[in-house]
């Protein structure tokens, strides 16, 4: 199947180097008739529901939710600045009393892409798509991987179910990304609506600021200024945003994020006297990312399952048969 063994590490034997396929985040790569390509992790969706507190330690909780498609995230957030209003930071009572559910809620579905939370129990989604060399095909599978301290690496594969067979997709090896730092590119930006400046291979723009209808409990008001970003002939919009909290008397960054860019783009705050916004711009490196996949397809596999379920129909369906007739037996022996 691997056009290319070679370029697998010393870490995979000769048979698994050949069995074996790396793919680079949105590169294609031929797979013996089909074009594969990794579109990379599968992150968190908004809307997110079901908040919960995992575990409190120290100043700060884990916070569980679903997303949109029902995946369990977890994110870490200090209590005080999601205390509900009025309610004192230091008091002793249950943490999932003092947090304000609607406020880190709304906190969460705004920075998404920032946060980039990870998936609870070390699980990992990894999407890759499949196109037929022919053009009659593509279908997407989503292999998984898990991580424990006693185990290692556990994959668990995905599968494009046909009539005539079935292909199975596993993760047998990724690259850790180490975390990545965030570098300063402008700092104080001050900038009316309509003006562009550039930083670096960037144009930014102020389209506008605008306060945000929706309030919560011990919130003054929450301002969203839409940026526009353009590198190249291409043009990213962004949306930060500027909370400011009666209770901490300070104001609350709600950062965006250009993922495309790895672009970080932070509201700090408005001068009116001067009719400006200031603005923060920060960029962390590109990070090198691929899997290793192993896909195995199994032909008239479903045939196997339907005689599977046949033989145990058949079992079944002889108990019931053979208990039938030693009733009828019984019932028409005489009583001595």
């Amino acid at each position: 199947v691997n056009l290319a063994p070679a370029e697998l590490s010393q870490n995979f034997d000769e048979k698994a180097r050949r069995e074996n396929v790396q793919l680079w985040k949105h590169t294609p790569k031929p797979f013996k008739g089909y074009t594969v390509t990794y579109k990379g992790k599968v992150k968190a969706q908004a809307p997110i529901r079901d908040l919960f507190i995992v575990n409190q330690e120290g100043g700060s909780a884990k916070v569980g939710f679903r997303d949109a498609n029902g995946h369990r995230y977890a994110l870490d957030f200090p209590v005080k600045f999601f205390v509900r209003s009025g309610v004192d930071p230091k008091a002793d009572v249950p943490v999932r009393q003092k947090f304000d559910f609607e406020k880190l809620k709304f906190f969460i579905e705004n920075q998404l892409d920032l946060l980039d939370p990870a998936m609870m129990n070390e699980r990992t989604l990894y999407e890759v798509e499949f196109a037929s060399t022919d053009g009659r095909s593509r279908f997407t599978v989503y292999p998984e991987t898990e991580l424990s301290q006693g185990m290692g690496m556990t994959p668990h594969p995905s599968r494009k179910i046909y009539p005539h067979r079935d292909i199975y997709v596993h993760v047998t090896g990724f690259y850790e990304q180490p975390k990545a730092k965030w570098n300063l590119l402008a700092d104080d930006l001050r900038l009316r609506v309509g003006q562009d400046t550039t930083v670096g291979d960037y144009v930014l723009r102020v389209r506008s600021v605008k306060q945000v209808e929706r309030q919560f409990s011990g919130t003054d008001f929450i301002a969203r200024m839409h940026v526009e970003v353009t590198y190249g002939d291409r043009v990213f919009s962004t949306h930060p945003m500027l909370v400011f909290d009666q209770q901490n008397r300070l104001p609350v960054l709600v950062d965006s994020y250009i993922d495309t860019l790895n672009l970080r783009c932070a509201f700090v705050t408005a001068l009116p006297d001067e009719d400006r916004v200031v603005l923060r711009l920060l960029q962390k490196q590109q990070q090198p990312d691929y899997i290793v996949v192993n896909a195995i397809a199994k032909p008239w596999i479903n045939l196997l399952w339907l005689g599977t379920f046949v033989m145990a129909f058949g079992f079944i369906a002889a108990i019931v048969r053979r208990v039938g007739e030693r009733k009828g037996v019984e019932s028409r022996t005489p009583e001595a």
